[in-house]
This record gives structure tokens, sequence and C-alpha cells, in this order.
């Protein structure tokens, strides 16, 4: 049984939480906002959250080096990440600032492979959040410019750009905050932390997988590109909303919830670890 000053803790980290969470779902739906003070298209907004989501995934990236418990992916059996490289083998640590943890070499090593593939990822993501919901501009500019760059380069815009930035600066003093002053590097490994970015991949990937019959009918028959664009736009910015969230709850909560446990890495590698090691994050699994 808890005692109450575990109980009392548990509770503020929860308050915390939820704090969090909200001040990320303002500065999301700041982008919607240009619509009226920068006359935007809908797919400008979305441009925001398409950089955004990048950046957030480097953030990610950045992380796994200061993992601080050793990675043994012989015992996660079903992590979702590609592995890592056989180097480099060197041991020991790097500390660039003393505000920061130590960067451990080893951990360089499952960063490679799942950069490729959330990267890849990442750009074919573009297609739900630029294309699918702005047929008139983006496919009507394929016969003067590679399809690719044409959605991109109709929805960029500087404000958008400047927007990203300072979104990802807001998730960036989060994440800061949780992984290095609440000290969760020291609780995780880097192949436990790697499957952060690779499953957010894996989640947009399957919206791109969901919601491509739905362009390709419409863009076959031209039947109501602006309603089936809205809805897809607005599938978009809830699925981007609800991950956010989900990547605050897993680092808060015990039990997360169904949703935010599609984000949480597999934990088997802590199920020999401290009771604290097991109440961080996701619920232990198996």
């Amino acid at each position: 049984m808890a005692t109450p000053e575990a109980q009392s803790s548990r509770r503020e980290s929860r308050a915390s939480g939820r704090t969090t969470a909200r001040l990320l779902l303002v500065a999301n739906l700041v982008p919607l906002a240009g619509l009226a003070v920068f006359g935007w298209r809908l797919t400008h907004a979305l441009f925001v959250y398409w950089v955004e989501l990048g950046l957030a995934l480097v953030l990610y990236f950045g992380v796994v080096l200061f993992a601080q418990r050793e990675s043994k992916p012989d015992q996660k059996r079903g992590g979702s990440y590609p592995g890592p490289i056989p180097f480099p083998r060197r041991s020991g640590s790097i500390r660039p600032v003393s505000w920061l943890p130590p960067i451990r070499y080893r951990n360089a090593r499952y960063v490679p492979a799942a950069s490729v593939i959330v990267t890849v990822i990442w750009l074919l993501s573009s297609r739900a959040f630029l294309e699918y919901p702005n047929f008139d501009v983006a496919l009507g500019a394929r016969a003067y410019a590679g399809e690719y760059v044409a959605y991109v380069v109709a929805a960029y815009s500087p404000e958008g750009l400047a927007l990203a930035v300072v979104l990802f600066g807001v998730r960036l003093r989060f994440v800061s905050r949780d992984f290095f002053r609440r000290g969760l590097v020291e609780r995780y490994s880097a192949a436990m932390l790697m499957e952060i970015p690779c499953r957010v991949a894996l989640f947009w990937f399957g919206v791109l997988v969901a919601l491509a019959p739905v362009a390709l009918l419409v863009a076959a028959t031209g039947a109501y590109p602006a309603i089936a664009g809205g809805l897809i736009a607005a599938i978009v910015v809830v699925s981007k909303l609800a991950t956010d969230r989900a990547l605050v709850r897993i680092r808060y909560r015990n039990d997360p919830g169904w949703f935010a446990r599609l984000f949480a890495p597999n934990r088997r590698e802590a199920e020999h670890g401290s009771e604290t090691d097991r109440t961080v994050g996701a619920r232990p699994r198996g």
C-alpha cells in the first residue's frame, strides 16, 4: 500500500501532467488562429503542425543519447524500433554542459537506422498534412512542379515556419523538464526511449494509410473536394492533439490509458528493476 507521501507525490505529478497537457493544447490551437490573423488557408495551419512534428521527432532522438540505463534489447521481445547498428562500440560518456546528464557513447548506435525510417515516414506524412486536405492547390500544381514540392510550397509561409519553431520551443521546455529535471533519462535505456519517436512515426503512417483511400477517391471522381479536405484536416488536427496529450500522459501516469499506451516504450527491460522504475511512464507489459 502506498504511503501518504507517495500518494501526495502521485497527485502532484498528475496535476503537473494535466497542466502540461492543457498548455500544449492551447499552443497547438494557435496555428488555427492564423486562419483569421494571417488569412491562411487550412493547409498553412497544417504546415505548422507537420514541421513541428518533425522537430519533435528530432528532439526525441536527442533525448535517446542521454539515456543512462544500459540497453538490453534481448529482453524487449517486440520493441518498436529497428535496433542498434554494430558501431560505435566505445564505452564511456561525454558531458558537454554541467546542467545536462552525460551523453553515453553506446546510445549513438540506436539512432542511425531508426532516424532513416522515421524521416522517411515523416516526409510521407506530409501527404496527410498538406496534400489530402488541399486538393485544389496540390493536385493542380502537378503540371509544372514535382508533386511533393508542389504541396509543400503551397502550404509554406514564413509566419508558419516561425510559429512551428515557437511551438517546438514550448515542447522543448516540457520535454527537457520531464526527462532531465525529473530524471526520466536515469530510468530509461536508449532502446526504450527510441521506441517513442518510432511509435509516433508508425502512428502517423497508419493515419496516412487510413486517409489514402478517401484522397484517391476524391482525386479520381472530383466529388466534394472541399468537404473531404475539411474532414481530413479535422482528423489530422485531432490526431495531432491526441498524440501530444498521449506523450505527456506516458511521462506522468502509470496507467496512461489505451491510446497513450500506443506510444509508451515496451518496458520489459525494467520488469526486474526498482518499484520506482516500474511506475514511470507506461504500465509494465507482460
